[in-house]
């Protein structure tokens, strides 16, 4: 995966604090981690609630952030693929 980054050290370098959002209704998630085998997964999870949840210990992104998460999706997607990262 390109440039893999320590969540706990991401945190501290943007001075993120732990957020403790709630959502109304249904929401997605993304998992990024490995499979047993040592593949890369990204995984987005549909999740289908009714009344409010709570998501303790997230990180809330900007815009900013969330656009350097898009970038290193396509990057991770490309070398699941076998193709070299542009």
């Amino acid at each position: 995966m390109g440039k893999v980054t320590d969540i706990n050290e991401f945190r501290r370098a943007k001075d993120v604090t732990l957020s403790d959002s709630e959502t109304e209704g249904d929401y997605l998630t993304i998992i990024v981690g490995e499979t047993s085998e040592g593949e890369d997964l990204v995984l987005i999870e549909q999740c289908e609630t009714e009344g409010t949840t709570r998501h303790r210990n997230t990180v809330t992104m900007t815009t900013d952030m969330l656009h350097v998460l898009i970038s290193e999706l396509i990057v991770a997607a490309d070398i699941i693929q076998g193709k070299e990262p542009e």
